[in-house]
């Protein structure tokens, strides 16, 4: 009976987006690919080239000409990087990637974030193709669904990348094991070349329900983010974003990035790997 209760539930929530969403949009299609095809879709998106950098400095990698001494001290800063990012994990763990973050909780992990950030030794880090594949965000400031609850449900979010494209696509996935509910946002961006800031453009959104696609809503043109990357390696990437000057202009929001939500993610899958 509780397991037929809590289906009941589902639906009725659904429904609920489903209405929201066909009621405040005026352009409704059904889509061809939420994810893992996502480049496919790339002729209804904003198509640029992407200038990445093709040289990164790795900071346990060491020249065979580097003193000792030189050594030791990336050695010591290779430790001290990863001891910090797994304070941030472990701090993040309880969080529900967080949704429930205490005030203690928030401002310990924007202090570890920015020891963390103040270490990066990736030049041009929004241009470093480090960023291609696929991340798990482990911790936001940003409001839902970009922190993982979508109404009453909690779930995973990943976030894939694509450089040659330049396409990428956030997914939220709620289930345990097998989703039965997802909701896919499809993006473009454009290097501010700068060496830090993408002007993201959000395209569309789509809503999934026990794998069946129901609807993809189109954004108004306009709708873009800062994406601002201060910190990225091989196995964690972090981001702050927020509204570009005009667009909180309209909204009544701050574009001071010092009021950026904050993203931290980890690796989940590089191009190439078998997943």
């Amino acid at each position: 009976m509780m397991r037929i209760i809590q289906l009941f539930q589902k639906i009725i929530f659904v429904t609920q987006i489903f209405v929201f969403f066909t009621t405040s949009t005026t352009a409704l299609q059904i889509p061809q690919s939420p994810l893992s095809s996502f480049v496919n879709t790339n002729n209804n998106l904003h198509h640029h080239s992407t200038t990445t950098t093709t040289t990164t400095t790795r900071i346990f990698v060491s020249s065979p000409n580097t003193s000792s001494t030189t050594d030791t001290d990336s050695s010591k800063k290779c430790t001290l990087v990863q001891q910090k990012k797994n304070a941030i994990l472990d701090a993040a763990a309880t969080t529900k990637i967080g949704f429930v973050a205490t005030d203690e909780d928030r401002i310990m992990i924007d202090d570890l974030t920015r020891q963390v950030e103040a270490l990066n030794t990736t030049p041009n880090p929004s241009q470093s193709k480090l960023a291609a594949g696929t991340w798990r965000v482990r911790y936001s400031t940003a409001p839902s669904p970009s922190n993982g609850q979508l109404g009453p449900f909690f779930g995973t979010v990943l976030q894939s990348v694509d450089l040659e494209s330049g396409i990428y696509a956030n997914e939220l996935l709620i289930g345990k094991e097998t989703p039965w509910l997802s909701a896919t946002l499809l993006a473009d961006w454009d290097d501010l070349m700068d060496g830090s800031n993408w002007n993201v453009s959000f395209r569309t959104i789509t809503l999934s329900l026990f794998g069946r696609e129901l609807f993809t809503k189109e954004f108004d043109e306009g709708a873009c983010r800062i994406w601002t990357t201060t910190f990225i390696d091989d196995d964690m990437r972090i981001v702050r974003a927020g509204p570009t000057k005009s667009g909180a202009k309209r909204m009544g929001k701050s574009a001071n990035p010092a009021d950026y939500s904050l993203f931290v993610m980890t690796t989940e899958t590089k191009p190439g790997s078998a997943g």
